[in-house]
């Protein structure tokens, strides 16, 4: 009895100190994310939010701060979510935001689990972000019918 007891609280504490919740953005979500309005509260350190393969829209991050221990996930799943912000700024674009992994590992069987379109720019982290990290990622050109057939400008823009 005192081992099971001993193994729940060590899994109850690890769960405590984590403090993970798990987001799920869907294509009917809002695509700009700000921490303490979109989700009613504040995302913590260790927190993922998890994008459906649903999710065509751009998505904008702002304010949202992990740690070096326990970065917010930024994670796909379902397969690939491929984003076409071409009547817009960016695909995702990170704002003021610190200690933030971006995962396109979500699902096993492909290897670039997010592929990003926009406008402007593909993926952007503006407005002091710092400690972002980006894995299994492709940010494409996109590409604009008419004479000149000009391609994003930014694929990847750090301010």
């Amino acid at each position: 009895m005192r081992k099971l007891f001993l193994l729940f609280a060590i899994g109850l504490l690890s769960q405590i100190t984590l403090g993970q919740k798990t987001i799920v953005l869907t294509e009917s979500d809002h695509g700009q994310l700000e921490a303490g309005s979109t989700f009613g509260f504040d995302p913590q350190p260790g927190d993922i939010i998890k994008v459906d393969v649903s999710r065509r829209k751009y998505i904008k991050i702002l304010g949202m701060e992990g740690t070096a221990e326990n970065p917010i996930t930024i994670i796909n799943e379902g397969g690939l979510v491929s984003i076409d912000a071409s009547d817009g700024w960016g695909a995702i674009e990170l704002k003021n935001c610190k200690h933030v992994i971006i995962d396109g590992s979500g699902d096993q069987s492909i290897k670039y689990g997010f592929k990003l379109e926009g406008k402007s720019a593909g993926l952007a982290f503006t407005e002091l972000c710092s400690d972002i990290e980006v894995k299994n990622v492709e940010v494409a050109g996109v590409f604009t019918s008419g004479a000149n057939h000009e391609y994003t400008f930014f694929g990847i823009y750090a301010k």
